[in-house]
């Protein structure tokens, strides 16, 4: 089963960057220098994940797993940058981090991009991440159903992060990008990661023998999925940029489980005694694995032999069912074009990996002391927005003021109201006056 042909993603490399000494300038500008100093220490743990992160230059079976985990931990670090500073390490990076982050193309070298935006960092780990989990579903023996599953989940897993790069490209719209992290790009090796997972399906379905018009919808879907990849593969954008071997071999699956799925269908058809429709079926099947065959003949041995294998058991059953339907059946064997068409099922979807659950890769942030930088700037506003507020109060307040004093001296108050406070402010003969009429 581990025969069968599975494609990897390549890494993505890069250069190093001076993340210390940028994080210092950046923290003591935007906080203080006080801060910069305290978190001096956690600048260089970022610096240190990241070269960690990017040493990997081939992957194998001894350093996968090293360098899954040293990615997911520098993209943890990397996400709580990102929600802490925001735009200002993003959009306006230039302006303010001024880390040029440089990655060449995974297929193409020779090409590289630069970006000064954070969320282009990222995205090339994530790229990375998901070249892992190919990695590793790819190498993953399948010779029993637990090996089946976990090379399944993987490839599921590769897919979901190619969605998250994809997220981000979607976003940012970065000039003069890498073509592995184009649209056209993503969505075919999303796909191709889930024709892989489909594929496993497959084999699952056929080790545990479900029934046969089961596997012949799981093998037309994966049939559909590989046609969808080599179409991507084929078009100008990814045309010159893929390894030539990579069209082949989604051709060759596509063809592949086209067949299958046609044999699986006709095995169903033989139990529902339609022998018409199972020569019918048969007869595709054995017309494409003799095309697969002319296709494959640059194939490695190992995946030739299966392929031939599968050709020679369809051809043999093709010609006992077209025996037997002539000599006792006699049932009209319908046109290729006439066949019921066989609706796919799919099983394969992303999975997210439970490491890139927020704060799920590190033990504790390394900027969780930092207050979010566009929190600082909105308490800034408030507090500016605030003390206009108070300002305008008091000013009004003035106004009203010298309003109401002027009113007043118009009626000679307060002055004529204290005037009458005591009887020795009140003229002699009005007091007399005042006093013999109140008796």
């Amino acid at each position: 089963t581990t025969a069968w042909p599975m494609l990897a993603l390549p890494l993505k490399q890069t250069k190093p960057v001076e993340w210390e000494k940028s994080l210092h300038r950046f923290v003591a500008q935007n906080y203080s220098d006080e801060v910069a100093e305290k978190h001096a220490r956690r600048f260089e743990e970022v610096h240190e994940l990241r070269a960690k992160a990017i040493a990997t230059a081939t992957l194998s079976e001894k350093n996968a797993s090293a360098c899954r985990e040293a990615l997911v931990k520098y993209h943890a670090v990397l996400q709580s940058m990102g929600s802490r500073f925001g735009a200002s390490v993003e959009a306006h990076g230039r302006e303010n981090l001024n880390v040029l982050f440089e990655w060449k193309d995974s297929f193409y070298a020779s090409f590289k991009s630069s970006q000064y935006d954070l969320r282009y960092e990222r995205a090339a780990v994530l790229w990375n991440l998901a070249a892992v989990f190919s990695f590793q579903g790819t190498m993953t023996k399948r010779d029993d159903a637990e090996g089946i599953k976990r090379s399944c989940h993987l490839f599921q897993q590769a897919a979901a992060v190619i969605d998250s790069v994809a997220d981000i490209a979607r976003a940012c719209e970065w000039e003069a990008c890498t073509v592995d992290l184009s649209t056209e790009s993503l969505e075919c090796m999303r796909q191709l990661m889930l024709a892989q997972a489909q594929k496993c399906f497959y084999e699952k379905a056929e080790m545990d023998g479900m029934r046969e018009s089961i596997i012949a919808k799981i093998a037309q879907h994966a049939a559909v999925l590989y046609d969808e990849v080599l179409t991507s593969m084929r078009k100008p954008k990814l045309k010159g940029n893929l390894d030539k071997g990579w069209p082949q071999v989604a051709e060759w699956q596509a063809v592949y489980f086209t067949a299958a799925a046609q044999w699986h269908a006709a095995a169903d058809h033989l139990v529902a005694h339609q022998y018409g429709l199972q020569v019918g079926r048969l007869t595709v099947a054995h017309e494409r694995l003799q095309t697969l065959l002319k296709l494959a003949k640059t194939a490695p041995a190992d995946v030739l032999e299966r392929y031939t294998s599968m050709a020679r058991k369809v051809a043999t059953t093709h010609a006992e069912a077209a025996r037997d339907n002539d000599t006792a059946y006699n049932e009209l064997v319908p046109a290729p074009k006439a066949l019921p068409p066989i609706e796919g099922r799919a099983f394969a979807k992303p999975s997210a990996p439970p490491e890139l659950e927020p704060h799920g890769a590190l033990p504790e942030d390394p900027f969780r002391e930092l207050v979010p930088f566009e929190v600082m700037q909105e308490a800034s506003i408030f507090t500016s927005r605030v003390d206009d507020a108070v300002r305008d109060i008091k000013e009004a307040a003035h106004a009203h003021a010298q309003v109401v004093t002027a009113e007043l001296d118009a009626m000679d108050l307060p002055q004529a109201l204290q005037a009458c406070e005591t009887d020795n402010d009140i003229p002699g003969k009005l007091r007399i006056e005042i006093e013999r009429v109140q008796r």
